[in-house]
């Protein structure tokens, strides 16, 4: 059995059922126990049930009460309401008592391929998560944290994370966390990882970029010495994802998008009843903006433009 948490508002329902479709089309056989967070239960669950009533996956919806905690005045650029799914991933141990380790999946992303090698992974006793790296190199010094060692020089992204919530309750992980979160709102641009990764750097797992193409490993310029990979595992990543993630700026569903791999995204998205659905904010501006914006990517030397997937 594989245990699956996902957390999303009405904005993301399109992209949550184009997830899951992905999802259940590369585990055929496997058992699924998806639970959801979301702002409307009714509407998200009569959804879901019309598009996967007859698919071997359960959906266990999970009632959070975020008023026990202040409400943060910082406007994330994700919704002002997403305070109340930070809460709720911060308290993953508590919310889910009953489990010994769960794998949390963003919704604005594709599984194309198994996860029941990464989901059934050991972890070693200092080992709270198995995550992929991010790219870009961590600054811990805003919140006051200057290690002196770290198994690596960047962060992990969380969108793809198996967590040990046995480990997590035993650690006292959602006390740490949230009180992380309250001393520092203001400082909190990607709030759970700028949570998570100066709490807990060398408590995690590195697990290859594959389980978590995220789209700075097509588009931001790195050194890959800066990286705990080689540069043949992550050219590897990048021809064969198993976890596509449109983070960032390359988005399918946005007409500027330049991402080769948006054609998993619209493959399984015409396999739902969102297949009539076409990308958003294309206009005369824009059109004339996409070529110069391949342009300028070309000229960068981005990879995506070499990955012919």
């Amino acid at each position: 059995m594989i245990n699956i948490l996902s957390t999303f508002d009405l904005n993301f329902l399109q992209h949550a059922v184009v997830m899951i479709r992905s999802l259940v089309e590369n585990h055929k056989e496997d058992d699924i126990q998806l639970y959801i967070y979301t702002d409307d239960k009714e509407r998200v669950s009569a959804k879901l049930d019309a598009e996967f009533g007859q698919e071997r996956i359960h959906f266990n919806f999970l009632d959070f009460d975020h008023t026990q905690f202040p409400r943060i005045r910082t406007k994330f650029h994700y919704g002002e309401n997403y305070y109340k799914i930070l809460y709720l991933r911060l308290n993953v141990g508590n919310i889910l008592p009953d489990l010994d380790r769960v794998l949390l999946l963003d919704t604005d992303l594709v599984v194309d391929g198994n996860l029941k090698e990464f989901y059934g992974q050991e972890l070693a006793e200092d080992e709270m998560f198995a995550a992929v790296a991010e790219v870009r190199p961590s600054s811990f010094d805003k919140f006051g944290v200057y290690p002196d060692y770290r198994k690596a020089k960047t962060n992990f992204n969380g969108g793809v994370m198996l967590i040990d919530l046995v480990k997590w309750r035993a650690w006292g992980a959602s006390e740490k966390c949230m009180n992380h979160v309250i001393k520092n709102e203001q400082k909190l641009a990607a709030p759970s990882q700028d949570t998570l990764n100066p709490l807990y750097y060398n408590n995690w797992k590195i697990c290859s970029p594959k389980y978590n193409l995220h789209h700075f490993y097509l588009q931001y310029p790195f050194v890959y010495e800066d990286l705990p990979y080689s540069k043949q595992e992550v050219n590897q990543a990048i021809l064969n994802p198993i976890v596509i993630h449109f983070s960032g700026s390359m988005r399918p569903w946005h007409y500027l998008d330049l991402n080769p791999y948006s054609k998993k995204y619209w493959s399984y998205l015409k396999q739902t009843t969102y297949h009539q659905r076409k990308r958003e904010n294309k206009s005369l501006k824009t059109f004339f903006l996409k070529p110069i914006r391949k342009a300028k990517a070309l000229w960068s030397g981005a990879r995506f433009l070499k990955v012919k997937p």
